[in-house]
Order: C-alpha cells, then structure tokens, then sequence
C-alpha cells in the first residue's frame, strides 16, 4: 500500500524544497524564468493562489493557497518538469531536488504573517542583499513579480486584518518584532490542535476514530500531525497515549508526508 497523503482541503501552505545534498538549482538566472514562467503556467491550468515566493541558488519558498487543488499535483509537476530541463541543460544524472518537496499548514493569520515575512525576507538573511526590493527573485512588491504569479490583494487583506502598520516597513525593518518572526515560536492554540487533529484524522477514516488505523498508519499520523505544528502534549491528551510513547514515535519521523 502506498503512504497516504494527508492534507487539508483547501488550504494554505509553506512548500519549499533544496537542491540534493545541497547544490545549487539555479546556476543561472534564467534558470529562474523558466521556473517561475512554468509557475504560472500550471497556475493558469489550475487556478490556486500564491502569497509568496524566494528562489534562492540552491532552495526555494512558496507561499501557496491551493483552492481545493492537490498540492502534490501542483509541486510535482512544477519539479518534475524543472528537473528534466535541469537535467537536460546541464547534461546532469540523478536527482535535482532533495527527496519530496516538503510542506507546513498555515492555520493561523500569526503564522501566515510569520512566513510572509520569513519568505521574503530570506536573501536578507543569508547576507546576499541589505534591502528586501534590491533581490529581484523574491515577491516583495508587484514591480519584481513579473509574471503576475502573486495576488497582492490576497495579501493585503489578510495583512489588514493582522496590524496597520505600513506593509513596506513590515518587510524592511531590521527590528520589527523579530521575537514574533521567528517560526519556531508560533504555537497552535488547544482549540486549533483539536480542529486540525480532527480535520487530519476525518480524512483516513469514515469514523475520525484513531482506534480504526493500522499501528503503522497511526504511528505516521502522528508524526503528521506534530509536523503541522500539534505539540506532543496535544498529541497525548489528543489520543490518550502517553507523552514518552508519542515522543518516541515523533523521534522516528522523517519529515516527508507527501
């Protein structure tokens, strides 16, 4: 039986991927139109929303909402026909991309506002520029989207919704509330692990009954669910297992799940 691939209908997430053990995945910027160009394309086919992306020299970022369409069918096509023109130009064997494409749920506007950030400001932080709009491979005002991929008003609604503060300061201040931008520190609420737990466990069995899964099946539920963000405490007083079994379980975890 093949592993089962567990995603929320409709919803948004942070995919991002590296080049295999590292190398780079855009040795020359045109590398990067074509990526971008073959973006759109499969936007246009299949019509999700993208908040956000960075192309970096050897990974990349993308803020994506997928508006009922299969993630792993958008990223798959994107990075299948990627690696095939890499492969192709560069007269290169073996894989691009290291393993599968990976994924985290955003189910908060905190963390939607925590990754916004964190995407676009990524060239930043690896010392390659000073200012956010000086770094022409990431969304961070329409002038450098050239192909219309992001839906700015997407954006700034939600944006809106989370503070008044000038959205080009947001982006480009140093300072701002870096505490809060840091990944590692957005935490589900008790409600919002309960929700997600429920919505994950709802889509491999009819019951949303824990009982009804294999031990192995349930062991790589679990590991899901911490990956989307569910505290091993949550897990615990979630399934009623104990906190050493479930940290023993979420140890063995290899992060790819789709």
């Amino acid at each position: 039986m093949g592993k089962r691939r567990i995603l929320e209908k409709d919803g948004t997430y942070h995919a991002y991927t590296r080049g295999n053990d590292g190398m780079p995945i855009f040795p020359e910027e045109i590398d990067k139109v074509v990526f971008l160009r073959k973006l759109k394309s499969l936007q246009v086919e299949y019509d999700f929303t993208i908040a956000a992306y960075c192309l970096m020299s050897n990974h990349l970022h993308i803020l994506i909402k997928d508006n009922g369409i299969s993630l792993p069918d958008i990223m798959n096509s994107l990075l299948d026909y990627y690696a095939k023109y890499f492969n192709a130009k560069y007269k290169h064997k073996g894989h691009v991309f290291e393993g599968r494409f990976k994924s985290k749920i955003v189910l908060s506007l905190l963390y939607f506002v925590t990754l916004l950030r964190y995407i676009l400001r990524n060239a930043i932080a690896a010392g390659m520029t000073e200012k956010i709009h000086e770094y022409v491979w990431a969304s961070s005002k329409k002038e450098l989207d050239f192909c219309n991929l992001v839906d700015f008003d997407y954006i700034m609604t939600k944006y809106s919704e989370y503070t008044d503060l000038p959205f080009n300061d947001f982006l480009s201040n140093n300072e701002h509330d870096d505490m809060k931008c840091k990944l590692e520190l957005h935490k589900l609420t008790p409600d919002e692990s309960e929700k997600l737990f429920n919505d994950l466990l709802a889509q491999l069995t009819e019951t949303g009954r824990l009982e009804e899964l294999q031990i192995e099946e349930r062991d790589k539920f679990i590991q899901k669910a911490n990956y989307c963000g569910i505290s091993m405490l949550e897990i615990s007083r979630l399934t009623g297992l104990g906190r050493k079994q479930i940290k023993s379980i979420c140890s063995k975890s290899e992060k790819t799940y789709l």
